[in-house]
């Protein structure tokens, strides 16, 4: 008998949803809902379903009355030899509503040290890494003797296209027989490999057969998985060069290691050596100033041959030009002075600060002309002046 507290725990430990264990269970949400809140009394054969969900996700649930235990197994290695069931777990994991959530798949060649005498000893193996969790398959008999066999294999990649197409990788070499080694020291090992993108099943292959001759073989079979692998990915004549291509990149890659943070700092020192400061151009400063000296020079030439044509001998002058040179304004000022000066000089006579006689002629007035005579109508017997 299972927990409420050993199935959140389990679901959490594979960071999977309500949603996702439930269908994998079986079970609806609001059911598997209940349960974890421990609300309801939940059927045997429903906490049933729940702990072979978890367990199929490498989750062990265990209750012997006094310890609730939950475990992961993060790594695992399936033990079943026959093909058939291997590969229908296999599909199970890698398939939309796994609980393993698939990071990458690997597929690789190795060599089998139990086959009999004129068996082919080539063993096509698949390591599939997950988010939480790795599961090999090393220790099924997975080859392409025979029809069966080959459909089984073909069936297994044409699932891995559809489902994961940019999340496969091979190895370009046969391994030696991996059964022989503990599951971490392979796993370990495996990761530390190059692994190649498999854009086509060819490389793979023919690292161990050859694929033209599986093609012709049960290409035309109708029906045969073979036939519609090479249907939907071709008949991979081209993979070779560029996967060869590409394993060419990753050994260079790998013999000179460079972190994320050395290839910044190389691009930066690029950058700033490119950006170096070189000797300012002194073409378009010249250019202006040159242009600035040919304007001076034009206006000083304006002006020169405007002096020439005044000051050259025997020319007259025109009329009029210095009436034009001369401000009009400060004539009027002197205007408006010589016509206010007779009323002041009379508001002054007025007042006896001035005699009549000793009066100046207003500006501009003839000196032989007699001043007038104001005080006439007030004094009859004074004399006149001449």
């Amino acid at each position: 008998m299972i927990s409420p507290a050993q199935i959140r725990a389990g679901r959490a430990m594979i960071n999977a949803k309500q949603s996702e264990l439930a269908k994998v269970a079986g079970v609806s949400l609001a059911t598997l809902n209940n349960i974890e809140r421990g609300v309801g009394d939940p059927r045997a054969s429903t906490l049933e379903s729940i702990r072979n969900a978890l367990s199929g996700a490498g989750v062990e649930l265990e209750d012997d009355g006094t310890t609730q235990s939950v475990r992961l197994l993060s790594l695992s290695r399936p033990s079943a030899y026959e093909t058939y069931f291997a590969s229908q777990r296999i599909l199970e994991l890698i398939g939309p509503g796994s609980l393993l959530k698939v990071d990458r798949l690997l597929f690789f060649a190795r060599w089998d040290h139990a086959a009999a005498e004129g068996e082919d000893r080539h063993r096509l193996c698949l390591l599939i890494e997950g988010a939480t969790r790795a599961v090999l398959f090393d220790q099924v008999n997975f080859s392409l003797g025979g029809g069966a066999r080959a459909a089984e294999v073909a069936g297994i990649l044409l699932a891995a296209y559809t489902l994961h197409a940019d999340r496969l990788y091979y190895l370009a070499d046969v391994m030696e027989d991996t059964t022989l080694a503990p599951l971490e020291e392979t796993v370990r090992r495996l990761r530390g490999l190059a692994w190649l993108p498999m854009r086509h099943p060819a490389p793979l292959i023919d690292v161990f057969d050859d694929w033209h001759a599986l093609v012709s073989t049960y290409g035309r079979r109708h029906g045969h998985p073979v036939a519609a692998l090479a249907a939907r990915l071709g008949d991979g004549s081209d993979s070779a060069g560029e996967d060869a291509a590409m394993q060419a990149d990753v050994d260079q890659a790998a013999s000179v290691p460079e972190t994320p943070a050395a290839q910044d700092a190389s691009v930066a020192q690029d950058a700033l050596g490119a950006e170096e400061p070189a000797p300012a151009d002194p073409a378009p400063t010249d250019a202006l100033i040159e242009t600035e000296d040919l304007a001076a020079e034009d206006d000083v030439a304006a002006d020169t041959d405007g002096e020439g044509d005044s000051e050259r001998p025997g020319t007259p002058e025109a009329p009029g030009e210095a009436a034009l040179d001369t401000p009009a304004e400060p004539d009027m000022a002197i205007e408006r002075e010589t016509a206010a000066e007779p009323s002041d000089t009379s508001d002054m006579a007025d007042d006896g600060g001035l005699e009549g006689d000793d009066r100046d002629p207003a500006p501009g007035a003839d000196a032989t002309e007699e001043p007038a005579d104001d005080r006439s109508a007030d004094d009859p017997d004074a004399p006149r002046g001449v």
